[in-house]
């Protein structure tokens, strides 16, 4: 019924607004990976994954090996979360780095890069706290119950599922995330059942990362 109320509206738009944010920053954070890797590549080993803060601090003040190498230990070592031992090892490896961008250019966009990517954390952490302390859903709290799903992952999921009432049977739910196994063949080969990916893709991301959390916490997982 289109004129139905959606108690969920609120929590939609900003969980899309979050979602729109991440994408932001992931080509944010790309693009400074990308110039990292001829303004300083030796700095690129510490940026799996998730790009630490104190690499953004440390590339804001430093943009390039060049300066880097010119540094005193003592005071890359004032960047918090970068030891002394560090901050030495930081300043030595720059001395030696295969840098091949040192320009003015490309020093003032990674400056620039890393801030963004800063501003888009600190947005993005205060709108999803802003975001959870206003969900009153009793849902969440349900789904909170499992060991590895926390607040923002309960509500990625409702917003998925809008309502259990949707689905006849809970193989259907896994249809609707593309979680059901399907039989791969082509020509000779054997047939192998593997996930269809069909469905989804956020509560896919949502319910891998909610795995990696339950693997620390919930034996049954194991």
């Amino acid at each position: 019924d289109y004129q139905q109320k959606d108690h969920l509206a609120g929590l939609r738009k900003q969980w899309g607004f979050i979602q729109t944010l991440t994408k932001q920053r992931t080509q944010f954070v790309n693009q400074f990976k990308g110039l990292l890797y001829t303004s300083n590549p030796e700095l690129l080993h510490f940026c799996q994954g998730e790009t630490p803060a104190w690499i953004l601090t440390l590339a804001i003040k430093y943009p390039s090996a060049a300066r880097l190498k010119r540094a005193r230990a003592k005071t890359v070592a004032k960047i918090p979360f970068v030891s002394k031992e560090k901050a030495k090892q930081l300043v030595s490896d720059a001395k030696r780095s295969i840098a091949s961008a040192t320009d003015p250019a490309t020093e003032q966009i990674i400056v620039s890069t890393a801030r963004q990517i800063i501003h888009l954390n600190k947005t993005i952490d205060a709108q999803t706290n802003r975001m959870i302390k206003s969900c009153d859903v009793p849902e969440v709290e349900l789904l909170k119950t499992f060991n590895g799903i926390g607040d923002k992952s309960a509500i990625g999921l409702l917003i998925e599922i809008q309502t259990v009432k949707r689905f006849a049977r809970g193989k259907n739910l896994a249809s609707f995330f593309g979680l059901h196994p399907v039989l791969k063949e082509s020509g000779d080969t054997a047939k192998v059942s593997k996930m269809s990916k069909q469905g989804r893709v956020e509560p896919r991301h949502i319910l891998y990362m909610v795995t990696l959390a339950a693997l620390k916490c919930n034996p049954r997982i194991l």
